[in-house]
């Protein structure tokens, strides 16, 4: 046995090149290998159970860790109901395809001023969006909240961070106009949610009064970069490499879903909410897509020191001051909300 190693050690040491070609074989196997797990296992949902900490919250080891087995995210489920907060509701189920269909929750207003559909962000659910929703009730708002596919009640068990949740908006949008009548219509994302209204938008001939974005990205490529760099990694070639497996295992090109692309399409007014501290989406990264609204009634939000957290829970005044411009630019009202 001794032998046949001392053989295989002469004959590595009088091949270099060949060695070294194998090196680098097995080197880019093996990132490509990490790289395709980490992509499954962000588009396709676990089981119940435990998920991954935030970057920032993990330790050095814990950071090598996940970057070795890739994180774990169960599919999103709601823990609450309107019912909770004392509102009356109603669940729907919408068609999207003859596979896909979505869970709703729909919340009416009485004489409503306008009928609001709420869009939740990555990982996230629709019981997630019930202060929004409660929010948008108080200023008398019919409200639609939205599992989209594979969250919540809604079918399937994976995302595909906004760019076939595009589809789940156009026949939510759909289903909602059948039965709100001539109401405004305001469409109302968090992050991935607000990517899809945009995409939505790109895709379909759909027409909302209104859009609310809120810590949108501008392209998945800058997201993908963002999540290697709060992992204190290069961006480059890892967000590559994870956006390629991630349009693999989703079935879609996740180098051109991009939001700030999209924002060419969107005329309707549009108001952008901001966290000034978003590790996830980054300000200037709301900026570039505000700049490319084709929109020419457009406004940004800063909401000092956030991060990439909902900014009706960090400043519930400025939220409602925003959406209380954006409804009388809808309606005319000149109406004030309840506080």
């Amino acid at each position: 046995m001794w032998l046949r190693i001392h053989s295989i050690a002469i004959w590595m040491w009088h091949r270099p090149v060949w060695m070294f070609a194998i090196a680098c074989l097995v080197a880019f196997l093996s990132i490509n290998l990490v790289a395709y797990r980490h992509a499954r296992a962000m588009l396709w949902f676990a089981g119940p159970g435990e998920r991954t900490a935030r970057p920032q919250d993990l330790s050095t080891i814990g950071k090598i860790g996940v970057l070795l087995t890739g994180v774990r995210i169960p599919r999103p489920e709601n823990d609450r109901t309107p019912a909770d907060i004392g509102l009356i509701y109603q669940t729907e189920r919408i068609p999207v395809d003859d596979t896909v269909t979505l869970e709703a929750w729909s919340i009416p207003a009485g004489s409503a001023r306008g009928t609001a559909i709420l869009f939740h962000g990555y990982s996230a659910s629709k019981s997630d969006m019930l202060s929004e929703a409660e929010a948008f009730h108080n200023l008398e708002f019919d409200v639609w909240l939205i599992d989209f596919r594979g969250s919540g009640g809604s079918s399937e068990r994976y995302t595909t961070v906004g760019y076939l949740e595009a589809e789940d908006v156009v026949s939510a949008v759909k289903y909602v106009q059948a039965r709100s009548g001539s109401n405004p219509l305001v469409l109302y994302g968090q992050s991935m949610g607000a990517a899809a209204i945009l995409r939505g938008l790109s895709i379909s001939d759909m027409a909302p009064d209104a859009i609310v974005l809120e810590s949108v990205f501008d392209r998945m490529s800058t997201t993908a970069g963002n999540r290697f760099r709060q992992m204190g990694l290069p961006a480059f070639p890892g967000a590559n490499l994870l956006l390629f497996w991630g349009g693999v295992c989703g079935g879609f090109n996740a180098s051109q879903h991009n939001p700030v692309d999209y924002a060419a399409d969107c005329q309707c007014p549009t108001v952008m909410l901001h966290g000034e501290l978003d590790p996830n989406a980054r300000l200037e990264e709301g900026d570039r897509v505000l700049k490319n609204l084709r929109s020419r009634d457009a406004e940004m939000v800063v909401f000092p020191k956030v991060g990439h957290s909902p900014t009706l829970a960090a400043d519930r005044e400025r939220w409602l001051e925003a959406m209380q411009r954006l409804i009388e630019k809808i309606s005319g009202s000149g109406r004030h909300p309840s506080r």
